[in-house]
């Protein structure tokens, strides 16, 4: 992954003081401060996502055989990854063969499984630079003077071999949910269950089935 990828998952995985911008008459409006205007509502939706929805399926995602039976389709939904960001599957996928495993960009890794055995089949959340428009000024110096002006959010589909551990069921939040008839005795020992530290996010992919 390139370090600049590394650099912006630290970034937002991490609890972190925002900083926004202040606007004032004749302010200059550059590069930097156009993207931490953006930046900024970014990393709050994307705390928010995380501290409050964590990480999962929201809807649809279902994963189905394809029409030869010798790969596997993903259907359209919503999921939040461990960082927050929502990852948006608008129509069904192409095939992915399960056999071949991914790297972190969901790009070929090794030689495909021969044989039985376990793979995960997860969703990465994925930015792709588009739509080129001529630049009066450009960065890399390219012979045509051209800047990608979009970025699409957009998905891949990764095959990681083994099955991943579930997250279990946490005992003290069972225990909180049965104590007492009292509701509101009920809601206050559930607020203890799930309080604690701000854990740091990690930037692994969502599980989406086991194959």
């Amino acid at each position: 992954m390139p370090d600049h990828l590394i650099d912006e998952l630290r970034r937002v995985a991490t609890l972190q003081s925002p900083a926004r911008n202040r606007f004032f008459y004749g302010k200059l409006l550059d590069q930097f401060h156009l993207s931490m205007e953006q930046r900024y509502f970014n990393d709050k939706r994307w705390l928010i996502n995380r501290l409050s929805l964590g990480e999962g399926v929201l809807c649809g995602l279902i994963v189905a055989p394809s029409r030869d039976r010798k790969r596997i389709l993903v259907g359209p939904g919503v999921a939040i990854d461990a960082i927050g960001r929502e990852i948006i599957v608008p129509v069904e996928s192409q095939p992915v063969d399960p056999r071949q495993p991914t790297d972190d960009c969901c790009d070929p890794a090794g030689k495909p499984l021969e044989g039985a055995g376990v793979v995960t089949i997860c969703l990465r959340y994925l930015e792709c630079e588009t739509e080129p428009v001529a630049a009066l000024v450009c960065g890399c110096e390219t012979e045509h003077g051209c800047e990608h002006g979009t970025i699409r959010e957009r998905y891949c589909i990764g095959v990681e071999k083994g099955a991943h551990k579930p997250p279990g069921i946490d005992e003290r939040a069972c225990a909180a949910l049965v104590v007492g008839r009292r509701a509101r005795r009920r809601r206050e020992q559930l607020c203890v269950a799930l309080s604690g530290k701000c854990a740091d996010a990690k930037a692994d992919c969502v599980t989406l089935a086991t194959v």
